[in-house]
């Protein structure tokens, strides 16, 4: 249920004021069992800062600037609460206050916080004030609380209003100490979009210029609310050869013993796709490790990821490790393994417990395992979910290990380090690391090569580009030779070799690529860039950049730098594009390719990919069932939003089906036996679709 501020708050908000070096909070009313209270508050920085409370958490940016403004949260509250201390400040001065009891089940409980701004804002006006900017929001159901603190060295106190971008104030408190004021407002809204929130607020009475108003915003997720999902890192194996998982920097590295063997193969790979990775050896090392993922931009260091495989041929006859998350830094990898003994998956952290999976696993079957690893602090705990081959998550028993540092990055190992005789597939991986994105459920990974109808445009001077063929024949460059050389699949590599070369100054050419439909099936997610490198000499000292444009925003994939590209091997540069995707963003997908300062040796590629991982929509019943007439609805699973009916009439029986989209009715005739006729709809959203019916007869 969305959130919504009539029903949001358990009872009315309370606010006041005291001065002194510690002071009480209050509601008039005890608070209720498993409710979340919010403490906003502000000071003057001379007399040092509020502690958070007791059980609290600050969920605002750390305290900066003279005038100091801080969120408190505290989740699942006993009840029968009334009062909390704020203490700490080191000289007597003046303290604002709101409390808010927000109800029981409205907020997320274990990953409330979705997004926030990085740091207190100041005014750069007298009149006016900004909460600075939070980053885009990742829930479809929010609420935005917004804070702003004015200090006046005079009697006349600050006053706001107007606040921007819906943000209605809830409360304002205001104290005059001496010759010293000091004001607090708080203002809030509810969203449903993924949007980046600030908001400005003005002063009739003017803020002072050399103690300026300070300010925040950030956005809570409620309850159960879909989120987005911005991918880290994903692998589908789609464009990449086996060669290019030895040669860097491809965003893999590999390591196998003498009898370990690690493939790119077209075989038995999961639908929607072309290739997966094969892993075998027989007493043997083989895996592969990807890039490294940072958390440093995330307040919760997690790592959410969905990791399918499957075992090929049979299960391994002892036990066989086949993933492991591993930390940048200290202890607490979490090792997936098979147990031969139990036929089971085992799930451990460190040294800690091991927790088997409530099911045994089968061959020849794609399996697949959702986890969700939260390491903010040493006290790492994993979530984690088995699918076994039917669509269908079955939550297992967490794990939990004390490990010796906080997560700040990670790495996933997909394989075994110690020997074992095994073969395993892997394919369609995905990771995130924002906490409230478990479970991803189930992704495929779908390439999308260079545009055949499309046309290759130069930013700059055409002729500081050519095509080359043979491996060494330069040519003049045109759009239509450049397309036909780098649309192979895959890459030809060695002597016979073509592709664009870049022979001199700083342009770049923009490579579109194909579209894929995607209508009523999935959503895109996520996007990474995979190009094969060339040098017209031996190994390059060149460099050279590559970018991404998504039809209005641009994103630095590989900064200019030099990529080791030679003219013997297949060298790579696969990247994340690290932005939330729609279908009219994954419409408007290009490559830019170029931008070299030192194109001695030139630089160039041979071809470059797209590999999209596509969320699949979930089969949700509207109504009806059996070999009745019936309507299931295929969703996002983030958003809600309905992407297609599916209408099912038995045999002899056709039917009406008729729907509305923001008031707008479509009627469908359906007709006898459809199994089902598929109607697409593609609604961003929920509440987009207003009406849904199915009648007999046409």
């Amino acid at each position: 249920m969305p959130l919504s501020l009539d029903d949001l708050l358990a009872q009315p908000a309370n606010q006041g004021s005291f001065v002194g070096t510690s002071g009480t909070a209050t509601l008039p009313t005890a608070t209720g069992a498993a409710s979340t209270v919010l403490i906003v508050c502000n000071n003057k920085s001379a007399n040092g800062t509020v502690a958070t409370p007791a059980n609290f958490t600050r969920d605002s940016p750390a305290p900066t600037g003279t005038n100091v403004l801080q969120v408190f949260r505290r989740s699942n509250v006993p009840g029968g609460t009334t009062s909390w201390t704020l203490g700490g400040l080191t000289t007597a001065g003046m303290v604002n206050w709101v409390v808010y009891e927000v109800a029981p089940d409205k907020l997320d409980d274990a990953f409330p916080v979705d997004a926030v701004v990085s740091a207190l804002t100041v005014s750069t006006s007298g009149f006016a004030a900004s909460t600075g900017t939070a980053p885009e929001s990742t829930t479809y159901d929010g609420l935005v609380v917004a804070a702003w603190g004015g200090y006046n060295s005079s009697i006349q106190q600050p006053t706001f209003s107007g606040h921007t971008n819906g943000l209605v104030e809830q409360n304002e408190v205001a104290q005059t100490s001496g010759s010293e004021s000091l004001t607090l407002s708080v203002a809030m809204r509810t969203t449903q979009q993924l949007i980046s929130y600030t908001s400005t607020a003005t002063s009739a009475t003017g803020l002072q210029v050399g103690n300026p108003a300070a300010g925040l915003i950030l956005v809570y997720t409620a309850k159960n609310a879909h989120r987005s999902a911005q991918l880290e890192l994903t692998h589908g194996f789609e464009a990449i050869t086996t060669d290019g998982l030895a040669n860097g920097p491809a965003g893999f590295a590999y390591v196998a013993s003498t009898t370990g063997d690690v493939t790119v193969t077209a075989t038995n790979h999961r639908p929607g796709g072309e290739r997966c990775l094969r892993v075998a050896a027989t007493a043997g090392i083989a895996n592969v490790v990807s890039q490294s993922v940072s958390l440093a931009a995330f307040a919760v260091k997690a790592a959410v990821l969905r990791l399918p495989f499957r075992f090929e041929g049979s299960l391994p006859a002892a036990d066989t490790e086949v993933h492991a998350v591993i930390p940048g830094t200290g202890t607490g990898t979490v090792t997936i393994r098979y147990r031969s003994a139990t036929q089971k998956l085992g799930l451990q952290i460190g040294t800690g417990t091991e927790q088997l999976s409530d099911q045994t696993v089968t061959a020849g079957t794609w399996l697949a395992v959702d986890l969700r690893l939260v390491g903010t602090t040493t006290a790492y705990a994993v979530d984690w979910s088995v699918d076994y081959g039917d669509n269908v998550l079955v939550a297992q028993t967490p794990a939990s290990f004390t490990a010796s540092a906080a997560l700040a990055s990670y790495t996933l190992r997909s394989g075994w380090s110690a020997n074992s005789t095994a073969t395993v597939l892997y394919d369609d991986q995905v990771c995130s690391a924002t906490a409230g994105h478990y479970p991803l459920d189930d992704y495929q990974i779908r390439m999308v090569k260079v545009d055949p109808a499309g046309t290759i445009t130069i930013n700059g001077n055409a002729t500081n580009f050519n095509v080359f063929t043979n491996n060494a024949t330069l040519a003049a460059f045109t759009s239509a030779a450049a397309i036909a050389a780098l649309d192979e699949y895959p890459p030809t590599i060695g002597g016979s070799a073509d592709g664009l070369t870049q022979i001199a100054a700083t342009e770049y050419a923009e490579i579109p690529m194909e579209t894929i439909d995607l209508a009523g099936v999935g959503i895109p997610r996520g996007v990474k860039m995979c190009a094969p490198g060339w040098t017209g000499a031996g190994t390059g000292t060149n460099n050279i950049g590559f970018r991404c444009w998504d039809g209005t925003t641009e994103t630095v994939l590989f900064a200019t730098a030099t990529p080791g590209f030679d003219n013997t091997s297949s060298r790579w540069v696969c990247a994340q594009v690290r932005v939330v995707w729609d279908e009219a963003k994954l419409a408007g997908l290009a490559f830019r390719f170029g931008f070299t300062t030192d194109a001695n040796p030139d630089p160039g590629i041979h071809a470059i990919y797209g590999e999209v991982a596509v969320q699949m929509a979930k089969s949700v019943p509207v109504f009806g069932g059996g070999a009745a007439l019936r309507v299931a609805q295929l969703s996002d699973p983030q958003s809600g939003g309905i992407r297609a009916l599916h209408a099912y009439t038995p045999a002899g029986q056709t039917a009406t089906l008729t729907y509305e989209v923001n008031g707008t009715p479509t009627t469908v005739n359906v007709p006898a036996g459809s199994n089902p006729l598929i109607e697409v709809i593609d609604a961003p959203d929920m509440p987009t679709v207003n009406r849904i019916e199915l009648i007999p007869g046409g």
